[in-house]
């Protein structure tokens, strides 16, 4: 597994995103090509920051690695563009990967897209406009990272993964995505929001899964809890609970209402 960090590979490892890869002699994006590199191998990386790379709309950087191909040992030079930013093994050679694959000018709107990949070929994948638009369209400023839930409870449901966009300032929204893969279909699940303001308030919103000891079965509820700042007291105190339930139907996850109450 792999996520993204202020420029950084976690781990200093990532995956091969796009289908057309290559492993370079150096910066120049005209430069050798040292291997062609499948969809989702693996890469170790060396160093980053080394130059700029502009394409789709959007900047990223490139990145020294190295990785195996065979019985050979490669190392080389690749645009971020062109690796996951996030990536998780969902068992055998299943990879679940996520990365930025453009910025729309017109939109004002970074293109996000999601797939599942098993030995070098697509099985499924959907688009989607992440968060991050409003604050840049010259480097993607969001951290991600992807963590895999128990899918007991959810008929159908192979895996279950929480796709997160982490800005950490104060003000900014950081949604996390609900993921399903059922071996054929990726299904976005409900979005939860997270955002805070110091001293004022804190959004915050957590999946509830059937596999909790509080949960209920092909359903997910979403809790949100929105806290007030008390300058009497110095903290936070607790306003007001939502919980919104969406039934899984085995191919969607359908809203069925909402319940707040005041605290």
């Amino acid at each position: 597994m792999a996520d993204y960090w202020y420029g950084d590979f976690v781990e200093n490892r990532t995956v091969v995103f796009s289908d057309s890869a290559m492993l370079l002699d150096s910066t120049d994006i005209e430069s050798e090509v040292i291997a062609e590199l499948p969809v989702g191998t693996e890469l170790i990386i060396l160093g980053n920051g080394a130059g700029e790379f502009e394409s789709s709309g959007f900047t990223s950087y490139w990145y020294d690695v190295s990785c195996t191909l065979g019985c050979r040992y490669n190392t080389g030079y690749i645009p971020g563009a062109y690796l996951a930013m996030s990536d998780l093994s969902l068992g055998e050679d299943t990879l679940f990967m996520f990365n930025i694959i453009g910025f729309d000018e017109d939109q004002g709107e970074f293109q996000g897209e999601v797939k599942v990949v098993a030995d070098g070929e697509l099985l499924d994948s959907f688009f989607f406009e992440p968060v991050g638009g409003a604050v840049s369209h010259d480097f993607y400023e969001c951290n991600t990272e992807l963590i895999q839930f128990d899918p007991s409870g959810l008929t159908g449901v192979r895996n279950l993964m929480r796709l997160s966009f982490i800005l950490g300032d104060s003000g900014f929204i950081n949604p996390d995505l609900l993921i399903a893969w059922t071996g054929e279909h990726l299904v976005l699940g409900p979005e939860a929001m997270n955002e805070a303001e110091a001293h004022v308030y804190i959004f915050s919103t957590k999946y509830i899964l059937p596999s909790d000891d509080d949960g209920t079965l092909d359903a997910v509820i979403l809790e949100s809890t929105l806290d007030i700042w008390d300058e009497a007291i110095e903290d936070f105190v607790k306003s007001e609970v939502t919980l919104t339930t969406y039934s899984w139907t085995g191919n969607s996850f359908e809203p069925e209402g909402a319940v707040s109450s005041s605290q």
